[in-house]
């Protein structure tokens, strides 16, 4: 009986990892009538809102830094023609839009992925020494306390996913979809293939959410975060 619920939540967790390579590596290609690769659109979008960011190459994931204010694509959807690589800079032109608009989410997942560092290092030098300082303090109250700090880093995480999710969607769907609508560049096939582009990457962040929730409930019920 408890089998089932078991695959259920691992196809959860599992199926969109699969899905968003699948659907990316489908849309991918070169396609010679695009009127620009990712770097050229995210351009496009920049100039014509008159954002203050700058674009450029990484050799990391794609992501927004609100920090220094710069848009960052891999090397692929910075010079490739292709509907994932115009799909992918949308995204993060939307994350640029969220911050020029002064979206309060992404003020707030900016702050606390700013302190997560910090929190994920104590939580886990408390993790690691517990048992330590179990057996030589002998105190269930010096012993408590060690769990709980080690509980924060769980918890730190399962905050930053939970709050990464909706402003993930909304830049793909409130903010990058309609940029692409508002060029008039992008027939409907087109559009629907980006549109599954986006959809992708979004249940990548609700499977990442769900695998923190579960870890965080595993964890809480076996009375120990490890």
């Amino acid at each position: 009986m408890l089998l089932i619920p078991v695959i259920f939540l691992l196809a959860l967790v599992f199926l969109p990892q699969w899905w968003v390579r699948f659907i990316m590596h489908k849309h991918g290609g070169d396609v010679a009538c695009l009127p620009g690769t990712g770097r050229e659109f995210a351009e496009y979008i920049r100039d014509k809102y008159e954002l203050p960011i700058k674009i450029e190459e990484t050799e990391l994931g794609d992501h927004y830094d609100p920090i220094m204010k710069t848009v960052r694509l891999n090397r692929l959807h910075f010079h490739k023609k292709s509907l994932t690589a115009i799909a992918i800079a949308a995204h993060e032109m939307g994350h640029a839009l969220q911050h020029h608009l002064h979206d309060s989410r992404l003020t707030w997942r900016t702050r606390l992925v700013s302190f997560s560092g910090k929190i994920e290092k104590i939580a886990l030098i408390a993790m690691l020494s517990s048992p330590i300082v179990g057996l030589i303090s002998q105190s269930p109250r010096l012993t408590l306390l060690i769990f709980v700090i080690s509980y924060l880093g769980i918890i730190n995480t399962v905050m930053i996913q939970l709050i990464t999710l909706p402003v993930e969607w909304d830049a793909s769907f409130n903010k990058a979809l309609p940029l692409l609508h508002e060029t008039h560049q992008f027939p409907v096939k087109d559009m629907q293939a980006m549109n599954a582009v986006l959809l992708a990457a979004a249940l990548t962040y609700v499977a990442a959410s769900l695998s923190s929730l579960l870890n965080f409930f595993r964890w809480f019920r076996s009375g120990r975060p490890i």
